[in-house]
């Protein structure tokens, strides 16, 4: 213990000042200090640093251990010892060892000094630093290294490590790219920043050179959202790091890096693999991106981000009702990229919904909130920006009631926009039989107010036992007494809402009969296509849907025939109808469903979604063709007129179904007989049949012309060179040259439109004042689909831009042709994952 005491008391001394030194070294390195310098003048006090701890261990090194002697002084002087008694101890006798009288003498010195060691103590060291370090710097520097302890958070390798790093050579094989991929909805494509490292000797060019794009002085303008992607190669520990305009460079932001897994096959023995790092960043405001190597800047990029847009909606026409009932909004939606969803936000009733017979108790708790309404969207690409949607709302218990509504769009950014409230009146479904009317009312208390369902069950109890004056049915009273004893007995909210659908629906077959089901039904399946189309449904589910809403197309179809046939004012009416209206068959809504579904089985949903659209219109618009006064008095010219137009309107669409078939005979069309590929007699035959077609048309068309000129009108000169097209293409069918023969039945189709154009123009000027309105205008009417009503004007077949047969043909076989590929592995890999990508949508 002495020998221990006495070396710490010469050791700690010089011990202390290296590890001072190596403690402010560590402290200023976990500081960041070294982070202040260049590579050199940080070496340079690196150096400094390693010098002093040297010439510390070297004053260490020499420091002499203390011998026994030293120990055995410094043990007599911490136990007060007089003469040396441990010294003499560990002496030897010096003469006389061989005298017995010398030896005994000897022995007992020894065993007198020995009787004294029972007070034997060793004090603790005392080094005595102070007389080194007077200024106690030694307590500095202890704290200094607490302090960067601490600002190490856990870190404590790394900064040393920095501390001490060689500057490395720029290295040979560095390379960095970097792209920004905008979001999909802006249908931008990628850009490309890829920047070579300049060498040293080629600064002179790169200087002269245009700057490079997304440079510190040329800022990339680029959508909000977008993703900025770097991939480093070269470098073993690259960082990126966000820095938003404006902000000091502390405040900046690290971000996130990750290095694929390496392979080593292709490295030799002893090799270092420097795996690439890449970094992705989402660009949500202006700033830069500083991609840096240790305290070398490898390259800063700088972006101007150009924020998204909140959409802009508002009404263009007031919301009406349409003759059915459904309520109809006009409005216009335009955003900066794309509107991804619309809706129509209607606030609390501002009229009382509830009958005065009935005052609630506590506080009202509603059923039913306020109706969903959702928007159909302009189709992509359209020139105008604007939409119409139509919505049944006649069995919301709202109906019939002044709210406040607003229109909503939402865009693919998620920022939402909203129009100005407006009050509109909710169409409700008008009842004429007193019972259906009572049930509509109680079924409005009961949706208000579940409190009230006591209230409704004993109105209907009332109902019931005067059965004989209101009810004359059996099956309705049998369903007033279920629909009693269901809003008696439910114990949950739900049970209460099955009974609001069933007082609807007992409602609808009291005043309506199957006809009014089969129009909700009907309603109903167009909504939840409507919804599929829009939320990108399976293709299987949408299939399912196209069949439900074409079995709810012929239920209705067939419940109208049979209420005019029960209905005898109805009939009448259909009579007096001129003979010029248009009509439309169940044929023809059938035709609309397939088209639907064609169209999205080809991938064009909003195709798709705006034919039915048009659908929904023509539906709404039906059966409102009433019979006006003063049509049965038109003269006789005017009707002549009509009829010479709606020829013309029919010779359009057999000229489409001309071309239509021709495209099928040309090798594009891949027509297929029923025993495989058409032999060469069958197609000489269909040839020669739609030779024969061509000039019965063209033999229709010059009569037509001939009449038009006896009635003193001018047919113009596009019908003349219709003719001259229809003659070219029957001569061009007659040599089997079916593709020359498709571009003159085109020019022939285009031409007929246009003179049937001219015509109507022509018919318009002549019959000014003859319809008894201000200013000799003349009215014509469009159907639901836009095109001019049947009973003012023919169906030109050029007012409506959905895809044609052969746009529909072309389409199939594309698709056709990329599934094909597909379906061959051998193709490389990238050009299959590009057909995924081309087919994933379908």
């Amino acid at each position: 213990m002495a020998r221990f005491a006495l070396a710490w008391e010469r050791v700690w001394p010089r011990l202390v000042t290296a590890l001072a030194i190596a403690g402010l070294f560590a402290a200023a390195a976990w500081l960041g200090f070294f982070q202040l310098f260049p590579d050199v003048p940080r070496l340079i006090v690196v150096g400094l640093f390693g010098l002093a701890f040297l010439v510390a261990l070297v004053r260490l090194a020499r420091t002499r251990l203390p011998e026994e002697r030293d120990t055995l002084g410094r043990l007599e002087r911490d136990s007060g010892f007089q003469h040396r008694p441990l010294t003499a101890l560990a002496d030897r006798q010096a003469a006389g060892e061989s005298d017995p009288i010398g030896q005994a003498l000897w022995r007992a010195h020894r065993r007198r000094v020995a009787a004294t060691l029972s007070q034997v103590r060793v004090k603790a060291p005392s080094p005595r630093v102070d007389r080194r370090d007077p200024y106690v710097l030694r307590a500095l520097a202890a704290f200094i290294f607490v302090i960067g302890l601490v600002a190490a958070r856990g870190d404590l390798v790394r900064p040393l490590a920095d501390a001490v790093r060689l500057p490395a050579p720029p290295p040979s094989n560095l390379r960095i790219d970097a792209w920004v991929t905008p979001p999909s909805y802006t249908g931008r494509g990628p850009v490309y920043l890829s920047m070579p490292v300049v060498p040293p000797d080629a600064e002179e060019a790169a200087a002269a050179a245009p700057p490079p794009l997304a440079g510190p002085d040329n800022p990339l303008e680029v959508p909000e959202g977008s993703v900025l992607a770097i991939r480093v190669t070269g470098v073993d520990t690259p960082v990126a790091r966000f820095t938003g305009e404006g902000d000091p460079a502390e405040a900046g932001l690290d971000i996130g890096g990750k290095a694929p897994e390496a392979t080593a096959a292709a490295a030799t023995p002893g090799d270092a693999i420097v795996r690439p790092t890449a970094f992705e960043w989402k660009l949500d405001r202006s700033g830069f991106v500083t991609l840096a190597s240790g305290e070398e800047t490898l390259r800063q990029f700088r972006f101007a981000v150009v924020l998204d847009q909140a959409p802009v909606i508002k009404l263009t026409e007031e919301p009406a009702a349409t003759v059915r009932g459904a309520f109809r909004l006009a409005y216009s939606v335009e955003d900066d990229y794309r509107v991804s969803s619309a809706r129509a936000v209607f606030d609390e009733p501002k009229t009382a919904l509830t009958p005065s017979i009935y005052v609630g108790s506590g506080e009202a708790r509603p059923l039913i909130g306020a109706p969903d309404m959702p928007l159909s969207l302009p189709r992509r690409g359209a020139k105008e920006p604007t939409g119409q949607t139509f919505r049944d709302l006649s069995a919301h218990p709202w109906a019939g009631a002044v709210v406040s509504m607003r229109l909503e769009a939402k865009d693919d950014a998620g920022k939402i926009g909203r129009s100005d409230p407006v009050d509109v009146v909710i169409p409700a479904r008008p009842f004429r039989n007193p019972v259906a009317r009572m049930l509509i009312e109680q079924r409005r208390v009961l949706a208000l107010d579940a409190n009230a369902a006591p209230f409704v069950s004993d109105v209907l109890g009332t109902v019931l036992v005067g059965s004989e004056r209101y009810v004359a049915d059996a099956s309705i009273h049998l369903g007033l007494s279920v629909l009693k004893s269901r809003i008696q007995n439910a114990a949950t909210d739900d049970e209460l809402k099955e009974a609001l659908d069933l007082m609807w629906e007992m409602a609808l077959a009291i005043d309506g009969g199957d006809a009014s089901l089969a129009e909700q039904r009907l309603r109903e399946a167009r909504e939840r296509l409507r919804e599929a189309l829009e939320n990108g449904a399976s293709q299987e589910e949408i299939a399912k849907l196209t069949e439900e809403l074409r079995q709810a197309m012929q239920e209705y179809m067939q419940a109208l025939q049979e209420q005019m046939q029960n209905n005898p004012n109805l009939s009448q009416n259909q009579q007096q109808m001129p003979q010029n209206a248009q009509e439309v068959s169940p044929e023809d809504f059938q035709k609309m469903i397939d088209r639907i579904e064609e169209l999205s089985k080809l991938g064009d949903r909003e195709a798709a979604e705006q034919l039915l659209s048009q659908l929904d219109q023509m539906l709404e618009n039906l059966q409102t063709a009433q019979p006006q006064q003063g049509q049965q008095g038109q003269q006789g010219q005017q009707g002549q007129m009509n009829q010479m137009m709606n020829e013309l309107a029919d010779m359009i669409r057999r000229q489409q179904e001309l071309m239509n078939e021709t495209f099928n005979m040309s090798p594009d069309g891949r027509q297929q007989g029923q025993n495989g590929q058409m032999s060469e007699q069958e197609m000489q035959e269909a040839m020669r049949q739609l030779q024969q077609g061509q000039a019965d048309l063209q033999k229709r068309l010059q009569e037509l012309q001939n009449q038009m000129q006896q009635n003193g009108m001018n047919p113009g000169e596009q019908l003349g060179q219709a003719g001259e097209s229809m003659g070219q293409a029957q001569e061009s069918l007659g040599q089997g040259q079916s593709q020359d023969a498709l571009g003159q039945q085109g020019q022939a189709l285009d031409q007929l439109r246009q003179g049937a154009q001219q015509l109507a123009e022509q018919m318009g000027n002549e019959g000014e004042g003859q319809q008894g309105r201000p200013g000799g205008q003349r009215s014509y009417a469009e159907d639901p689909l836009g095109r001019p009503q049947r009973r003012e004007g023919p169906d030109f077949g050029d007012s409506v831009k959905v895809p044609g047969e052969i746009e529909v043909q072309r389409a199939r076989r594309i698709l056709e042709e990329l599934r094909r590929r597909f379906s061959e592995p051998s193709r490389p890999s990238i050009e299959l994952d590009y057909l995924e990508r081309l087919l994933k949508p379908f």
